[in-house]
């Protein structure tokens, strides 16, 4: 509920990193620079705090009817992610996909 604020998503997130954590303390290292990995990692987690908090204020705040539609298309930034970050080609029908769901979203948020 919005009464809850973030309390329960902060609960959940130190619980989390606490099991990382001693999982990775248990686990010996086999990367040459553990640094490189430990700061993908900080920033990852980083990233996914932040997308959860947004998602928790969306949810508690806007319409739910738009909130639900554009968290249902977190697959279409995986492509367009792999598009940017890897150069991977989008397919016809990925591109079609991607237009018709982009194409949803403004007529859900118009209507």
């Amino acid at each position: 509920s919005p009464s809850a604020g973030l309390w329960p998503l902060l609960a959940a997130k130190v619980v989390t990193a606490s099991l990382v954590g001693a999982v990775a303390l248990a686990r010996p290292g086999r990367d040459a620079d553990p640094r490189r990995g430990r700061r993908f990692a900080v920033a990852g987690g980083v990233a996914d705090a932040g997308a959860t908090i947004l998602l928790v204020l969306a949810v508690q705040r806007g319409p739910l009817s738009l909130v639900g539609v554009l968290v249902s298309l977190y697959p279409a930034s995986t492509v367009v992610l792999a598009r940017v970050l890897l150069s991977e080609r989008i397919s016809r029908p990925q591109a079609l996909g991607l237009g018709l769901a982009a194409a949803a979203v403004a007529m859900i948020a118009a209507g």
